[in-house]
């Protein structure tokens, strides 16, 4: 885990103020004196209670109003409502009555009102079940994600300021410039990336049979670069090109 440590360039606290002056105390005045309570009025007497209305509902539909007004003695009573019904054609079509005094009279005309909702159909039968279908393979579980990153703020009395440390799981400081000590084996087998000190003359396939710091370069395994620097300073050189070396070449220009 790599911690870095950010200097966020802001004071923790502020020195503290002067305290201010105290401000003088005004006068306060007089409250008046409570005027008296006036007397409660006398309280009314109680209405006489209306008759009870009817709920709204519609006792009867006529075609026509003069079906309406000859057969309303005989179907309707005192408050009972009563709606044509007839055509969206006709202009008394949808308007409702109330008798009241023997005879009907118009309330309203509902044209464009929402009608009076219908019985509900029968349910269709049922279709057959279609067959199941081929179950599908399972994905590949994915790769686990990267932890993430943790920030601490906190005070340093060093310097008074305000820093912040971030902690990341993921970055693993490594030394960019670790050598690896060779032995035994050949240059041949040294393809990966990094700085290799060579002691001993039995490496094979080297440019001589000096010790010093061969560096390697591995560009994605498709060309790999060795340099090597010998104890005597001489500056040799090849590559490998998808498993083919060339042949070493010294590079040490002397003047």
């Amino acid at each position: 885990m790599a911690t870095t440590d950010i200097d966020l360039g802001v004071v923790a606290q502020g020195p503290k103020g002067d305290k201010g002056d105290k401000g003088d105390t005004g006068a306060t005045g007089a409250q008046g004196a409570q005027g008296p309570q006036g007397k409660q009025g006398i309280q009314g007497p109680q209405g006489i209670q209306g008759p009870a209305g009817k709920p709204f509902s519609i006792k009867k539909t006529y075609a026509t109003v003069a079906l309406l007004n000859a057969n309303g003695p005989n179907d309707l009573s005192e408050g009972d409502f009563a709606i044509i019904d007839s055509t969206v054609n006709d202009a008394d079509n949808a308007k409702l009555f109330v008798w009241t005094g023997g005879k009907a009279s118009l309330v309203t005309d509902m044209s464009g009102a929402q009608g009076v909702q219908g019985p509900q159909g029968k349910q269709g039968v049922q279709g057959a079940q279609g067959p199941q279908g081929v179950q599908g393979e399972q994905g590949a579980t994915g790769a686990t994600g990267m932890s993430g990153k943790s920030y601490k703020p906190y005070i340093n009395e060093s310097d008074g300021h305000w820093h912040l440390t971030v902690d990341d799981p993921n970055d693993v400081l490594t030394d960019p410039f670790a050598v690896t000590v060779v032995t035994s084996g050949s240059y041949n087998g040294l393809t990966t990336s990094g700085y290799y000190e060579i002691r001993t003359n039995s490496v094979t396939n080297g440019p001589n049979t000096e010790t010093g710091v061969l560096k390697v370069i591995n560009a994605n395994n498709k060309i790999v670069t060795q340099t090597m620097h010998t104890v005597s300073d001489n500056l040799f050189i090849r590559n490998e090109h998808y498993g083919t070396w060339t042949a070493w070449r010294q590079t040490t220009q002397w003047s």
